[in-house]
């Protein structure tokens, strides 16, 4: 388990004690890593949610995209039988 634990690189203070995810200080004097949860959301945080909402805002344009053109294709389907039905 400890192979595991070290597996991941992440920002954080040293030893873990002297800081928690909010920044607050705990009773444990941090030998390295102060303000580490502020790049941790600079470095990591928000670029996932960056990512998240670009991804939400080109699936919305693609489904709008697709809806007009299926109502383009029913619209021209139409129009279509109204022609062969007036011509005959």
């Amino acid at each position: 388990i400890s192979l595991i634990s070290r597996s991941w690189c992440w920002i954080a203070a040293y030893p873990p004690e002297c800081e928690d995810n909010s920044g607050e200080h705990g009773d444990v004097p941090c030998e390295r890593g102060h303000d580490s949860w502020l790049y941790r959301w600079i470095i990591f945080y928000i670029p996932v949610w960056i990512v998240i909402v670009v991804v939400t805002i080109i699936m919305y344009l693609l489904f709008c995209a697709v809806r007009n053109d299926e109502k383009k294709i029913v619209d021209l389907q139409l129009e279509h039988r109204n022609q062969r039905t007036s011509e005959t």
